[in-house]
């Protein structure tokens, strides 16, 4: 099993969009169930920050 860790974006329908560069990479086809792991809402360095 390959992982990568990136930033998705969501698409109006609520679809995750999957870059082909990564579809490639992970071999993922179209039509094929995949797992993953999401971390909502991304966190940002906020450190120095009053």
């Amino acid at each position: 099993m390959r992982e990568i860790t990136t930033e998705l974006k969501i698409d109006k329908s609520g679809r995750i969009v999957i870059p082909e560069v990564y579809r490639e990479e992970l071999d993922v086809k179209p039509g094929q169930l995949i797992k993953i792991t999401i971390s909502n809402p991304l966190e940002k360095n906020t450190e120095g920050r009053d």
